[in-house]
């Protein structure tokens, strides 16, 4: 029986990951056992887009904004990092929408959306975060490379306008309605896999 079935809400009129998709997070379940392994995320960074798989089949589908910087794991670059990931923490708990954070805690000032298709002033961090670590030595994990050392998140940000292209400075962004959703849907422990 599944948590939830897919309303159509969200992932309705959206593109869905083909096979190759689909094999790339059978294969993430089997090398990477977890307790969790009826959720993944999978990233599509060619499609700026987050797909959330529930034992094996799509019940999400977010527009997310990757690193306008491109991919690659080398700390100081700003670029999202590839691969596969453990989310190792979830924060945010209660904090009202479009809450800032500043060293992965709320500051409690809440932001202004923006909407319109332009940049804020700073990268800012709102509403969740959860929290990244790096599952692949020489890719996302280790000296100069580390995602988790790197601060990378999937997390909300003010600037809504600029989801579904590349605009981040390493993280994954979403719009702060969906990272609140996406936060009460996944537990700690699930894996993510960032792919072209």
């Amino acid at each position: 029986m599944k948590m939830f079935e897919n309303t159509g809400s969200i992932a309705a009129g959206r593109s869905r990951p083909d096979r190759r998709y689909r094999r790339l997070v059978r294969l993430l379940t089997y090398r990477f056992d977890t307790p969790q392994v009826n959720f993944v995320l999978l990233v599509s960074v060619g499609e700026q887009r987050l797909f959330l798989f529930e034992v094996g089949d799509v019940v999400r589908d977010y527009a997310v904004s990757t690193s306008r910087f491109g991919t690659g794991s080398v700390e100081g670059s700003y670029k999202t990092p590839m691969g596969a990931h453990r989310i190792v923490a979830k924060i945010g708990d209660g904090t009202p929408k479009a809450s800032i954070f500043k060293g992965r805690k709320p500051t409690g000032k809440i932001g202004d959306i923006i909407s319109t298709h332009e940049r804020g002033h700073e990268d800012v961090v709102t509403s969740r975060i959860l929290l990244l670590r790096g599952l692949e030595p020489g890719l996302n994990l280790g000296v100069g490379i580390d995602t988790l050392e790197r601060y990378v998140y999937i997390h909300g940000t003010l600037e809504e306008g600029l989801i579904g292209e590349t605009a981040s400075i390493g993280c994954v962004r979403m719009k702060n309605d969906d990272i609140i959703e996406l936060y009460g849907l996944i537990p700690v422990g699930s894996l993510v896999m960032i792919a072209l």
